[in-house]
């Protein structure tokens, strides 16, 4: 979390004063999850998330992805920053 510069208790404080407003609080990140049926290569799905993730996140927000077999069906899990990394040029 450090890395990724999440001021978490200004994020807790800008969710109540949402919420008290009757609007929905800001996310600090997205989840998504890729999943495939059984007997889908685990390599070959997390090789696809990880062009997927490169191509369509890379330039503007942070991610971090982690490929899960425990369940049966390979998935990925990614989670991606929600608001754009500070790119040093």
């Amino acid at each position: 979390m450090k890395d990724w510069d999440l001021d978490l208790e200004a994020h807790r404080r800008y969710t109540e004063r949402a919420i008290a407003a009757g609007r929905k609080p800001p996310k600090l990140v997205h989840n998504l999850v890729f999943s495939m049926p059984k007997g889908t290569p685990p390599e070959k799905l997390l090789q696809a998330v990880r062009i997927f993730a490169r191509e369509k996140f890379a330039l503007q927000h942070r991610y971090a992805m982690a490929l899960h077999t425990d369940q049966g069906h390979p998935h990925v899990h990614v989670v991606v920053k929600a608001s754009a990394s500070k790119m040093s040029g």
